[in-house]
């Protein structure tokens, strides 16, 4: 029987996604766990499997369309099996949501309304498609040079090069977008209020500089950060309609960018983790997110945000809160500055700026105050 693929639900936030690549082309035989196509979230791109073996007839969604979920993206059945009523009506027809390779979360199934037939999708090879992508480039403007009109790697480089110097302007799309969507909403929501304060770093790079495996300031601040909500879990909260959500678990996530826009790793449960541990989840993380091969669960669930920019030699800054959390931190550059102790002497210390980004509606300044200062505590008296 033949069968409509619909593009999954990846995540508990995600409302629709991007089709970026289709690996099989019509009439290809697919397997079951076979790659059918590559989606473009809110939060990464991932590629999605076949839950169905058969011939891949009818590719419904063309690459570059963005579509809600559970839409049906193609057609799989036998060679010779009639789907004319799944390209028509679509009643009492077989559905399936297809999985996200490696995703955690499993596709929805459900009869859903046949979509309308599309047009053949665009021929060119893996590798142009790859280049096209990079550079934004929308494979249907290129007339391919390759065997029945495939568009080649050589086509969108010539492409590029002719069209170069009429482009003065990049297009707001993708995961761009989105990300300028969320953060518009945040700060327009949510009040923000602000607190900065210097932190004496001179405790973690000592330890830093002993301890024998790699670990960076970013690791310090998830690892002061992550013991301090779990001494104020009035911090680790979510604004949920008239009620606030307590989070039992500590979440935090990392700013990363990720080239093309950016992505947030969430390192779950780091309170209780070791310094160690954090750091190679890290570590990790950061890689997976620049080479775009983060799964959903790994960008679900953060309670808190660090946001780091003190390696681009940035003093200090204001961060958006990433929703639905209610702070995050911004952490500026580590450099030597000029300290009066207590005692009135003049010292150079190694000194990061910090400012802590609170949502005004479910967190008060003083207890914002409060925390920030435990934050400062542990890192200034670090001790594994």
């Amino acid at each position: 029987m033949a069968t409509l693929v619909l593009l999954p639900k990846l995540g508990v936030t995600m409302e629709e996604g991007k089709i970026v690549n289709w690996c099989k082309q019509e009439g290809e035989e697919v397997n079951e766990g076979d790659i059918l196509f590559e989606i473009e979230t809110d939060k990464v791109t991932m590629e999605v499997e076949a839950r169905e073996a058969g011939i891949l007839r009818k590719i419904l969604i063309a690459e570059g369309e963005t579509v809600p979920v559970t839409t049906p993206v193609a057609i799989i059945g036998s060679a010779d099996e009639d789907i004319s009523e799944l390209l028509g009506s679509g009643d009492n027809v077989q559905t399936n949501a297809g999985q996200a390779r490696g995703a955690a979360m499993p596709g929805i199934e459900e009869e859903r309304p046949g979509a309308a037939p599309k047009d053949k999708p665009i021929l060119a090879t893996p590798r142009a498609k790859k280049l096209a992508r990079e550079k934004g480039v929308d494979l249907s403007k290129i007339e391919g040079s390759g065997e029945n009109g495939r568009i080649i790697e050589e086509d969108v480089i010539k492409y590029l090069e002719s069209t170069s110097a009429q482009k003065d302007s990049i297009p707001l799309e993708g995961i761009r977008k989105i990300i300028a969507e969320r953060l518009s909403r945040s700060a327009q929501e949510r009040p923000h209020v602000y607190f900065t304060r210097e932190i004496d770093m001179a405790t973690c790079l000592k330890l830093k500089d002993e301890l024998n495996y790699k670990v960076t300031l970013t690791d310090f601040f998830v690892y002061a950060v992550s013991r301090a909500l779990r001494e104020y879990p009035a911090i680790n909260v979510t604004l949920a309609g008239d009620e606030i959500l307590r989070h039992a678990e500590v979440n935090v996530g990392i700013a990363v960018d990720a080239g093309k826009g950016l992505i947030v790793p969430v390192i779950k449960n780091a309170d209780k983790k070791s310094l160690q541990e954090i750091a190679a989840e890290r570590t990790n993380l950061v890689q997976l997110a620049r080479e775009g091969k983060l799964i959903a669960d790994q960008v679900e669930g953060g309670t808190f945000t660090v946001s780091n920019l003190g390696m681009y030699g940035v003093d200090e800054f204001t961060a958006i809160i990433n929703p639905p959390e209610s702070a995050i931190l911004a952490v500026g550059a580590t450099k030597k500055r000029l300290v009066v102790s207590e005692e009135g002497d003049i010292r150079i210390r190694p000194v990061a700026k910090v400012t802590l980004a609170v949502d005004h509606r479910v967190i008060d300044g003083a207890l914002a105050a409060r925390f920030l200062q435990a934050v400062t505590g542990l890192l200034e008296n670090i001790s594994l």
